[in-house]
């Protein structure tokens, strides 16, 4: 079994996300390991929450495009929202192996709302 390494990726100085909103980066771009590539967890804590907004883990290399990995919908209630991927349980499979970098964002539509306060990483190393 490979050790498990914890990060905060928390972007400094956020605010809230008012309605309307596309791709709004919550976390810094951080590297995946080896082990995190095909079993990850990112813990989003947050707060102030209106409708359903999504908050969507994307992956990429250096400076490309990044591409969808999970997206996960949160709605008022509670505080933690977890994005889970694990190559050997998870349907959504064919985004695993992860590439080098991840990053996390959130998007709103009209009528939704969210405050983000930590963004933290969990992965194999």
């Amino acid at each position: 079994m490979n050790a498990w390494s914890p990060n905060t990726a928390t972007l400094p100085n956020l605010q809230p996300i008012g309605a309307s909103q596309t791709n709004v980066p919550i976390s810094k771009k951080f590297p995946i390991t080896a082990g995190g590539s095909k079993n990850i967890v990112i813990c989003v804590t947050v707060s102030a929450v209106t409708g359903t907004p999504d908050l969507i883990f994307r992956t990429s290399i250096g400076t490309g495009t990044p591409v969808v990995a999970k997206t996960v919908s949160v709605s008022a209630g509670a505080n933690n929202y977890y994005i889970k991927l694990n190559s050997d349980v998870d349907t959504t499979a064919g985004v695993l192996p992860l590439l080098s970098l991840g990053e996390v964002v959130a998007t709103t539509i009209a009528g939704q709302a969210l405050t983000v306060t930590a963004v933290q990483t969990l992965q194999e190393e």
